[in-house]
């Protein structure tokens, strides 16, 4: 199992509602599962073929990728009508308990870092 397998908890973020900032990752094999309580979810092959994305808000249309980077970490590599528009770099910490979230946004051209605790 990956590390990033389980509940996670945003940290840090004023903005948010607790249900923005709280999310889950399932991974059997080489199966992964996201999902968090606004509707947000997907279910994915590690380094298989893009799949759709559930908004919670109703926007259809984006497909994500997974692919393994180490034991411990993944890559979230999201597209729009074929075109990358954005990824995630998750980061489990050695002693298991923090992620740390590397978010690049090709649209705006931003990026952003943010840590996440084990439930």
């Amino acid at each position: 199992s990956n590390a990033a397998a389980g509940s996670w908890k945003l940290k840090n973020f004023a903005n948010l509602s607790a249900n923005a900032m709280t999310f889950t990752y399932k991974v059997d094999g080489d199966d992964v599962s996201f999902n968090d309580p606004t509707g947000d979810s997907y279910t994915a092959k590690i380094n298989g073929n893009a799949v759709p994305y559930t908004d919670g808000s109703g926007i259809t249309g984006t497909t994500v990728a997974v692919n393994r980077q180490g034991k411990d970490s993944l890559r979230e590599t999201y597209r729009r009508d074929g075109k990358v528009t954005s990824w995630d770099s998750l980061t489990v910490a050695a002693n298991g308990k923090t992620m740390t979230i590397k978010n690049h946004n090709l649209k705006n051209g931003r990026s952003m870092t943010s840590t996440a605790d084990k439930q």
